[in-house]
């Protein structure tokens, strides 16, 4: 049973790394980002800071990135 479920973030293992038991287990990544990916989970929280964050804040690079590339390199 989740104790602070609302305290949970998407990815986040500490947990079940923490828990002397091993008695927490979390889906493989890969498995996690289908259904991000199928959910259009990124493209839907980028319309919604679209709308709350001033305008050009993001790259285009950014705003087409998808869970199965990786991450655009900073500096």
């Amino acid at each position: 049973m989740v104790a602070r479920p609302y305290n949970c973030m998407v990815g986040c293992n500490t947990c079940a790394m923490i828990c002397p038991c091993d008695a927490i287990e979390f889906p493989p990544k890969e498995y996690i980002k289908k259904w991000v990916a199928k959910g259009r989970v990124t493209k839907k929280a980028f319309e919604i800071v679209d709308e709350i964050m001033p305008k050009n804040h993001l790259s285009e690079e950014e705003v087409t990135a998808t869970p199965e590339q990786d991450p655009p390199k900073m500096g």
